[in-house]
């Protein structure tokens, strides 16, 4: 039975949902300030669809709102955003108490965005 939901859908499936995903978040960007309840349910039901098609949330994605409460992330507005030079983190501070950290630098001591020179 599995066999034949994936056959069924295939490729154009997984588009389809990353697509309608994306749509979700970015509609749940949009309208936090405004709606937040409404805010909360587009990424709780992005959430459920990668879930239900076994699709990955995504590094970008995940950065978008918060794993306690997952209200999306408005910088002022119900997050603050704090820099930790000591540890190269940035950590993003929600209203609901959860603490988001992202490094910005590799073990290395390189940036993440640069890769060291052979």
């Amino acid at each position: 039975m599995l066999m034949a939901r994936k056959m069924e859908g295939g490729k154009n499936m997984r588009q389809k949902v990353e697509e309608r995903v994306e749509i979700l978040l970015s509609k749940a960007c949009e309208v936090v300030k405004a709606r937040p309840s409404d805010a909360l349910k587009y990424v709780k039901t992005a959430r459920k669809l990668c879930m239900r098609h076994r699709i990955p949330v995504g590094r970008a994605r995940k950065r978008m709102f918060c794993k306690k409460c997952l209200m999306p992330f408005a910088p002022g507005y119900n997050m603050k955003v704090r820099q930790d030079s000591k540890n190269k983190r940035v950590l993003y501070v929600c209203e609901c108490g959860g603490i988001r950290s992202f490094s910005y630098m590799k073990k290395k001591g390189y940036p993440v965005h640069e890769k060291p020179a052979d």
